[in-house]
């Protein structure tokens, strides 16, 4: 169990560094912004590439053969990119570590769901979820913040390193007998319609990454990029449902009514982990202006509290018969009162005044998330659990990315809109703004400046605290649209759910 938690985090540090270190990384390789753009895209279509498809080779070489090729893979890229002076060897290494990464998290995740009974899976998937949930959000970026403080960015790859080596330690001391012989008879892959989805996931991942930065659809690329999107994935959707003699995944997963509803509603609890979690980092680096390491150290309150969230609730799942279901109201509220405190912060706002939030936050998610694993994976039959896990880490991160893309478009639209409105307030004509002004010009005059040059000074030293103000209630709003996601998710997974009771999955 340690190694399997040990491997994953390994995943996590490798998945969230070059987020935090995109300007170092820019100078040491001197990228543009697009170069720089397509080391974290490569990775992320890898990974979602994967995370479906590779339930085939878990099914035909066993999960102990899958997950030591992953964790050599991700060891071996995680030097790769540590040493690397080259941006195509860079660029290379990210997509072999997304996809070992994807692949690295189904098996281990399969492996568990095979190894432990079904009444001890609440503690289990809670530990496991430190890996998924807690180290990506939390607990990695306080590391890396701490290394691109130290102007050594590239730490993080060797801690990475550290860590699979570890786990590889670990896992080689397991007598073969534990893991369950997971080998079942498959028919021939569909390289095909793997390629085709590849294709599909890569301009995806483009579009969501990007989109914001070209204004979307109104860039002729992006439209190029859509296009390509929807006639590959089509056509993959096409082969998936009429091609019996070759397979991607199994879609008999979704014959099972909680999986299907599971998978639906990860996409929702996708976007609220990963969504809060760049919210809560682009606020306080550009707005509050923490030092990178001090933004990481936010976010820690959070992870632990996030910890503690997942393990009470295992604990009362394990021993107390708790039913998973429980959970969600619970963590729904706590994670929509989170939000909402977090659109009420301030300029001045510090630890102090965000600690309360980000706790709440973090019980919220370890309720929602450790219940929805269990609601969605327990009751899978063992021929069914690598897809299903694959399809629902699949949901979880994809959702996570199109939160990120539509908070960030919608927090660059409120920026246009509230300086717009602010702006006008900032003209000679108003009252307060000209008594303001000519306040400052003789604080100014009388502190040596010329009589000539001090109005338009103060003009100038106004319009500076225009910005920041423009970027705080901006962030307000993104926060308060996130406590909204669930008033305006809830109706669609109950229609969800009454659709699915009488039709069936």
């Amino acid at each position: 169990m340690v190694g399997l938690v040990l491997a994953v985090m390994l995943d996590a540090l490798n998945a969230t560094i070059f987020g935090m270190a995109r300007g170092h990384v820019m100078g040491t390789f001197h990228l543009t912004p697009d170069e720089a753009a397509w080391i974290g895209i490569v990775y992320l279509s890898a990974k979602l590439t994967l995370f479906p498809c590779g339930s085939w080779f878990i099914k035909k070489y066993s999960l102990v053969t899958v997950i030591w090729v992953a964790l050599s893979l991700c060891s071996v890229t995680s030097l790769i990119c540590a040493i690397s002076v080259n941006y195509t060897v860079l660029i290379s290494s990210r997509a072999v570590q997304g996809a070992a990464g994807a692949m690295l998290i189904a098996s281990a995740q399969t492996l568990l769901l095979g190894v432990f009974p079904s009444n001890r899976q609440g503690l289990v998937q809670a530990i496991f979820a430190l890996a998924v949930v807690v180290a990506p959000t939390s607990l990695a970026p306080v590391v890396q913040g701490y290394f691109i403080d130290a102007a050594i960015w590239q730490a993080s790859f060797v801690l990475s390193i550290g860590l699979a080596a570890g786990a590889a330690l670990i896992l080689l001391c397991m007598p073969e007998s534990v893991f369950p012989k997971y080998q079942h008879a498959v028919n021939p892959f569909d390289w095909l319609g793997f390629v085709l989805f590849a294709i599909a996931m890569l301009n995806l991942t483009y579009i969501l990454n990007e989109g914001t930065r070209w204004n979307w659809f109104e860039a002729r690329h992006l439209r190029w990029s859509a296009a390509v999107f929807v006639v590959a994935m089509a056509i993959c959707i096409h082969r998936l449902v009429t091609k019996s003699d070759q397979v991607l995944l199994d879609r008999g997963v979704f014959g099972d009514d909680h999986f299907t509803f599971g998978f639906f509603v990860s996409f929702i609890a996708g976007a609220a982990l990963f969504g809060s979690a760049f919210l809560i980092q682009a606020f306080t680096l550009s707005v509050l202006r923490f030092p990178a390491g001090e933004a990481g150290l936010l976010l820690l309150p959070s992870g632990l509290a996030t910890i503690t969230g997942l393990c009470l609730a295992g604990w009362l799942i394990t021993y107390r018969n708790t039913p998973p279901i429980a959970f969600i109201p619970l963590g729904v509220l706590l994670f929509m009162t989170s939000m909402w405190l977090m659109s009420r912060t301030g300029l001045q706002s510090g630890w102090q005044d965000l600690s309360g939030a980000l706790l709440l936050r973090g019980f919220g998610l370890g309720f929602l998330f450790l219940s929805l694993t269990l609601i969605t994976l327990s009751g899978l039959k063992p021929i069914y659990r690598a897809d299903g896990v694959g399809l629902f880490n699949w949901g979880r991160q994809l959702g996570g990315l199109i939160g990120v893309a539509v908070l960030s478009s919608y927090n660059t639209s409120m920026n246009a809109t509230n300086l717009q409105v602010l702006g006008r307030n900032f003209d000679p004509s108003n009252t307060w703004f000209g008594l303001r002004r000519q306040m400052l010009s003789e604080v100014l005059v009388e502190r040596g400046f010329e009589p000539g040059l001090a109005e338009p000074a103060s003009a100038l030293m106004l319009q500076s605290t225009l910005k920041p103000q423009v970027a705080m209630l901006s962030f307000n709003e993104a926060f308060l649209a996130l406590a909204l996601l669930f008033v305006l998710a809830v109706p669609i997974i109950l229609s969800f759910k009454i659709i699915q009771k009488r039709f069936g999955s």
